[in-house]
Order: structure tokens, then C-alpha cells, then sequence
């Protein structure tokens, strides 16, 4: 696998702008950014809390809404990379 890859398949994938997230099967979400130096991407920010797999990704300004098989919604901060609310 490549290194900071998801350890099970990716179900949803939201572009906006130069910020690239991810959510998996295992309910991992991952928020990726452009590093020209490297000309590649990089790993910027893990989020853990969903139990299961990732159903719907969104972002507005500093905000990322994520929703699971869990039967839950989280919005997470993405300057803190914290959960703010439970739905």
C-alpha cells in the first residue's frame, strides 16, 4: 500500500480547491494537501470517530460535514481537526 493510504477501500472523495478528502470503509476521513515541493500530496490531517463506513463528505469555509453507515453526522473543525457536533 502506499504509505498513509486508508487500510480499507475509499468510499467518498470530496475536491475543494487545494484541500482533497477522503473517507473509508473503516469510517477513517483523511484531508490531503498539494505540496509542490514534493509535486505530489501529502497527509495533512486525520479524523477519527465514525464506526463504520464513510457515506458523504462535505466542506464550507473551515468546516467539514461527514456522514456514516453509523446513522451519524459530525462536523469537524478542520483548523483544529476536531469533532464539534454529534448528529
Amino acid at each position: 500500500l502506499a504509505p498513509y493510504a486508508h487500510g480499507q477501500g475509499v468510499t467518498e472523495l470530496l475536491v475543494d480547491g487545494t484541500k482533497v478528502v477522503s473517507g473509508s470503509k473503516d469510517g477513517g476521513i483523511k484531508l490531503w494537501s498539494f505540496d509542490a515541493a514534493a509535486n505530489g500530496f501529502k497527509l495533512t490531517q486525520e479524523f477519527s470517530g465514525h464506526a463504520r463506513e464513510i457515506t458523504g463528505l462535505a466542506v464550507a469555509d473551515t468546516v467539514l460535514w461527514s456522514s456514516s453507515i453509523d446513522g451519524s453526522i459530525r462536523i469537524w473543525d478542520l483548523m483544529k481537526g476536531e469533532c464539534q457536533y454529534l448528529i
